[in-house]
């Protein structure tokens, strides 16, 4: 399938790249982050340390997996790549609602529901 890559498919592809790379920058820091940082306030205290960083490697690899979609079959205009990067809201939204004093991301959250919503239309071509 050809996308037809205009100006709102590029604005778009460069919010969800750039949501992708936030969440691999912060999951590789929250995988590497030193225990006491860990067990500081900012998380709950019953949350072990050894969770947290299984959590953060699983994010990661979750990053990887959404730039590797972003960069081969979502440029390529294949729908289910389209779909599958719901998830990246999704993600997004799912730390909020674990920790919602992190308004930051919600914020990413909508700006990347926003994003993809911006490319709706090359995957979605009005018919005519």
């Amino acid at each position: 399938m050809n996308v037809a890559r205009g100006g709102y498919f590029k604005i778009g592809w460069v919010i969800l790249l750039v949501s992708a790379g936030l969440g691999l920058l912060f999951a590789t820091l929250l995988t590497i982050a030193p225990n006491s940082i860990l067990s500081a306030h900012s998380f709950r205290v019953g949350d072990a340390p050894l969770a947290i960083r299984i959590w953060g490697v699983t994010w990661t690899a979750f990053s990887l997996i959404a730039l590797v979609l972003l960069l081969i079959p979502f440029r390529r205009g294949e729908r289910w790549a389209w779909a599958s990067l719901w998830l990246l809201p999704l993600l997004w939204l799912s730390h909020f609602a674990f920790k919602p004093d992190t308004f930051h991301n919600l914020a990413i959250a909508v700006v990347t529901a926003v994003g993809l919503g911006l490319t709706f239309g090359a995957f979605f071509p009005k018919s005519t």
